[in-house]
């Protein structure tokens, strides 16, 4: 349909006043300076300081080594989607074109080479004044599903006035849109996300959905050239019969922020949607940010966590607030009387120090589950929709806390290429000379060690067995520490995803499928598929060790690489399964059905999830009092729920077994041991005379009797420091 057939507006002096109050809006709350120009303007000051053909050269030679060389994914890649290598993209015959390319396709071409790959973790990341850049509409899109097909719908809109709106008469939230320039609007999403890194479909449409209209310029190339400078797009307007055209310039902000690096080597996060998000709350909702912020300096921990930008929660009899989720959803009209938890997971990091972040985001999780044990004991619905990833450690170690199995943590593989076993032979050799290192060196040696030290017995492979892709799995989080915990919620849980599900996110989707945690929801049919542990080009730099004997170099000005480092592979019943690409399968696929559920955060949904969760019997042990013993064991009284039998723990060693009819038990201390720290209860809904270690309760409580733990016995006949198995018991 041309958009001359159609009533036509042009936004253009709207538009413009948007960005206009949003430069105001910040300035009045503090926040970083923004700096808004058209597209045309930020180019043209772009091109006023090129990157040298020297320079050039250099990236092109760094893209070429990590790609050849470290690259766990490539050849899997390969097999799926048979795309060029991406050093062939940039090969010798090519490039004597880049020197004659403006500073903006330059760049826009490297990009294209990483995109090659579709691994949101391997991306390019431009210099300035591109870093740190987002160019935009004034509106974000959402799609939703209904019988007569997939509409996309207005979700938001900036503002042109302080009280809201966008100042145009229909086109506002819930305004449909049905094309974009000449293109269906299907067919611009499917282009879009055909520029971007994403593998799976669940993850190329998510991602196209939202870079329509919002696209950060350190990772992605500019708008086509068919919709610069302004967008024209036809929609239907909110109970319209009629469709009408819209003019919308883009624009450029500067200002927004993008990544340095990882704060950590164990991290697995997609920078590109993590900074879509930000840049996406920045520009329409950054009146919300100073409130949140005021939220987590003074917290009532019974309503508002204390790491707000990585958790938010609500149960069915909590207060309503702003900004939170709407109690009145958290309800299942077959079980009306039911008391269910929602905890939204925004990541799996907290946005400060490396040191002791993991430990942080645990602590709060089991606090925050501690709780819902309480107010919400029918259910718990964990929503990580969105959630770009963060630390693997925090993600894995979470899992233990919702389940009374055991927790096997994902091993990890790198690439099993002669550079890798070369690096890895040199870090081996490096220890005979540490005495001899610089104090630069030295610092490497030790991150290397740390990094890449359970990897070094690979380092005598002459080479690893023929045919074998990989090095040999090993896990970022060890599996005591996947298991020091235990069970904190003993009600029945259901896990919400999407297509911007990643990375660590995807880790834990995968742990919560794999240990049969509880059902998997979601409006897509799989998580994005990110399914490795990511560096930037300075960890490789850092973390390779002092000779790793590749030609790993600077980059210059400010430009950056990441690259997924390693390769994850999933346990349990999908043993040796990639979660790369193939992301996680939900259990029941429920997409938005109407534009006032994808507007309103999709609460369907999570009713959805509480009606499942109420038709599932629970399991618990409660303990009402516990009292130390002269002998070292303890008194304690407890309640059960559908449990035939109880096996009693003492810093892991079993210390009684008893029917679960009665309520107080005196468990005797252990001959030659000195007075315990832990009470550990097992419960079994069958009748046993005897339970065998590697039996799956169906509930676990662990009791802290005085102050901090010692390290579990490893002779302890059920110490948590036994092997894992591989063979995961689906308990759900």
């Amino acid at each position: 349909m041309s958009a001359a057939a159609v009533p036509f507006d042009d936004a253009s002096d709207l538009t413009r006043k948007a960005w206009d109050l949003l430069v105001a809006e910040k300035a009045d709350l503090g926040l970083p300076d923004l700096f808004i120009q058209s597209v045309g303007d930020f180019l043209e000051a772009a091109a006023r300081n090129p990157t040298t053909s020297a320079e050039r050269e250099l990236i092109l030679d760094q893209v070429a080594l990590m790609f050849d060389h470290l690259y766990p994914h490539l050849p899997f890649k390969t097999d799926i989607y048979h795309f060029i290598h991406p050093q062939d993209f940039l090969n010798e015959n090519v490039r004597p074109q880049f020197a004659d390319l403006g500073e903006s396709d330059f760049h826009d071409f490297v990009v294209a080479a990483f995109s090659l790959v579709r691994d949101a973790h391997t991306l390019y990341v431009k210099p300035s004044p591109f870093r740190g850049a987002v160019a935009f509409l004034p509106f974000q899109m959402l799609p939703y599903e209904d019988q007569t097909g997939r509409h996309y719908v207005v979700a938001k809109v900036m503002k042109t006035q302080p009280d809201g709106g966008f100042g145009h008469p229909s086109f506002g939230p819930g305004a449909e849109i049905l094309f974009w320039g000449e293109e269906a609007i299907d067919d611009h999403v499917q282009r879009a996300a055909g520029r971007l890194p994403g593998g799976n479909p669940s993850a190329s449409f998510a991602r196209g959905s939202i870079h329509c209209s919002l696209r950060p310029l350190a990772y992605v190339q500019l708008p086509f050239a068919d919709e610069l400078p302004a967008a024209t797009i036809q929609y239907r307007p909110v109970g319209g019969a009629g469709v009408r055209a819209i003019h919308l310039p883009w624009a450029v902000a500067t200002g927004l922020g993008t990544t340095g690096g990882f704060p950590g080597g164990t991290f697995s996060v997609n920078v590109l949607t993590s900074v879509s998000l930000n840049s996406g709350k920045m520009l329409h909702g950054c009146r919300e940010i100073p409130a949140q912020q005021q939220m987590g300096a003074t917290p009532d921990p019974s309503q508002v966590s204390s790491l707000p930008e990585t958790f938010q929660f609500q149960h069915t009899k909590g207060a309503p607030r702003q900004g939170a989720l709407d109690p009145a959803n958290l309800v299942a009209d077959s079980h009306p009387a039911a008391r269910f938890g929602y905890i939204r997971i925004k990541s799996f990091g907290d946005g400060g120090s490396a040191l002791g972040m993991a430990d942080r985001v645990v602590s709060e999780f089991q606090r925050i589950l501690t709780l819902m044990d309480q107010v919400a004991p029918d259910g718990l619905v964990l929503d990580i929709r969105g959630n770009p990833g963060g630390d693997v450690q925090a993600a894995e170690r979470m899992l233990q806390m919702l389940t009374p199995g055991t927790i096997s943590p994902q091993p990890f593989h790198l690439a099993n290429t002669p550079a890798v076993l070369q690096i890895l032979r040199n870090l081996k050799a490096s220890a005979t000379l540490e005495s001899q290192l610089s104090p630069s060196d030295d610092t490497k040696f030790t991150d290397a060690q740390v990094e890449l030290g359970p990897w070094l017995e690979d380092a005598d492979s002459q080479p690893l067995p023929a045919g074998d892709r990989l090095t040999t799995g090993k896990t970022l989080t060890d599996f005591a520490s996947a298991n020091d915990t235990g069970q904190v919620y003993q009600g029945r849980a259901a896990l919400l995803v999407d297509g911007l599900t990643y990375s660590a996110a995807d880790i834990f989707a995968a742990g919560f499928q794999d240990h049969g945690i509880g059902q998997i929801m979601g409006m897509d049919a799989t998580t994005g598929g990110g399914g490795g542990n990511v560096w930037s080009h300075d960890d490789l730099l850092q973390k390779l060790g002092p000779t790793p004997g590749i030609g790993l170099s600077p980059l210059p000005r400010d430009t950056g690489m990441t690259l997924a480092i390693r390769r994850c592979s999933r346990v349990g019943p999908s043993q040796g399964q990639p979660v790369e690409d193939l992301g996680v399968s939900v259990n029941d696929r429920f997409p938005p059905g109407s534009a006032e559920d994808v507007i309103g955060g999709f609460p369907s949904l999570i009713r959805r999830a509480c009606e499942f969760l109420g038709f599932l019997p629970t399991s618990r042990i409660d303990v009402v009092k516990t009292a130390m013993l002269s002998d070292g064991g303890v008194a304690v009284q407890i309640e059960t729920t559908n449990l035939a039998s109880l096996q009693f723990l003492l810093d892991g060693h079993v210390a009684l077994t008893a029917a679960a009819g009665g309520q107080s038990f005196t468990v005797p201390g252990l001959v030659g041991r000195p007075s315990p720290f832990v009470l550990r209860i097992k419960g079994y809904k069958e009748v046993l005379e005897e339970i065998a270690a590697d039996m799956l309760p169906a509930a676990v409580r662990t009791v802290s009797l005085q102050g901090p733990s010692p390290e579990p016995d490893p002779d302890a006949p059920d110490s948590v420091t036994q092997s894992p198995t591989d063979d995961s018991t689906d308990n759900s």
